[in-house]
């Protein structure tokens, strides 16, 4: 674990930093935390923040003082259990987003906390994080294609739209309609399983649950380079990663590697890859360089799958995406 933050800190510090900024009317989320800035006047900065995770999503009042030009602390006024943490603004190139602003969180002692985006677009809502673990190309028993594309899903040339469906549990959930057929899905080791989902009719706070299985999806590993081809197109979020089990990161985190040819020692790696046509192992591992970007979010899933216990079963419909 030691070697793993240094190595996180080190990685960091490759990206480029960005330009000193007033933060006013900026918001920063890690869809696990946000932090709405209100107001900077270079010194101390008035902000709202909301932890999801542990403090049931209501908003905290923090003081943000600037240490630096890029640094800064913040300081919980209505926690007194949450320590201060030491935030720093830096910049990475994303092929889908641009040039992508983030605070790189941490205690004041150094440890890694989170990774807060700079979310003025909505680029990273949990709308798009609903899509992001949707998204990809997959096959069925009987060889059918099936490609989801954000708002959209193509079956077998069929383009349908797709939606979200609203729930009273954080937002978005595990569930979406197409016209008014309303369906869940649960994340698998192979690929994606989609219910029909039915409604709890005699309940106050209700929700949609997985019904029948619909259809077993697995993964088309050949399209884009693998499973997870966001990992070299934008950072990807806390929260999002969280949705995965701790082998599936292991992969994830891997897949970025295989893209590059790294020749892997661990047999189940080297199978797993060698059954896509894309993936060509080289010789020297030594003379594979990451973009910054990959570097990063190898950093981030490393750090989310290290915290993580063993596997366990996520095979169930979870309550909230």
């Amino acid at each position: 674990m030691k070697q793993t933050l240094i190595t996180l800190a080190t990685a960091l510090l490759t990206t480029a930093t960005a330009t000193a900024q007033n933060l006013t009317n900026t918001i920063w989320t890690s869809l696990e935390e946000e932090i709405d800035v209100e107001s900077d006047d270079g010194t101390n900065i008035k902000a709202i923040g909301v932890d999801f995770h542990t403090d049931g999503g209501f908003p905290l009042g923090i003081k943000m003082n600037r240490i630096s030009s890029n640094v800064f602390e913040v300081k919980y006024i209505d926690a007194s259990s949450k320590e201060n943490t030491k935030n720093t603004l830096r910049s990475v190139d994303c092929p889908k987003t641009g040039k992508t602003e983030y605070l790189y969180q941490e205690t004041m002692g150094g440890k890694f906390l989170h990774i807060l985006v700079k979310d003025d677009k909505k680029e990273y809502s949990r709308i798009q994080e609903f899509y992001d673990v949707l998204n990809g190309t997959y096959t069925d028993k009987d060889g059918k294609k099936y490609v989801f594309d954000n708002s959209a899903l193509t079956i077998d040339g069929k383009k349908m739209t797709i939606r979200p469906e609203q729930s009273n549990y954080d937002g978005y959930t595990n569930c979406f309609s197409i016209d008014d057929n309303y369906y869940c899905f649960a994340i698998s080791e192979t690929g994606i399983n989609i219910y029909t989902a039915a409604f709890e009719e005699e309940c106050s706070d209700c929700d949609y649950y997985p019904d029948k299985l619909w259809v077993k999806l697995r993964a088309d590993l050949n399209v884009n380079q693998g499973r997870w081809p966001i990992t070299n197109q934008k950072i990807v979020m806390e929260r999002y990663l969280l949705r995965y089990t701790k082998s599936m990161l292991r992969l994830m985190r891997n897949e970025i590697y295989a893209r590059h040819g790294y020749k892997f020692v661990s047999v189940d790696l080297s199978d797993y890859f060698s059954k896509t046509s894309w993936y060509h192992p080289g010789t020297d591992n030594s003379k594979i360089k990451l973009s910054p970007l990959e570097q990063l979010n190898v950093n981030i899933i490393r750090k989310i799958e290290d915290g993580m216990e063993d596997d366990y079963n996520k095979n169930e419909i979870e309550e909230g995406l």
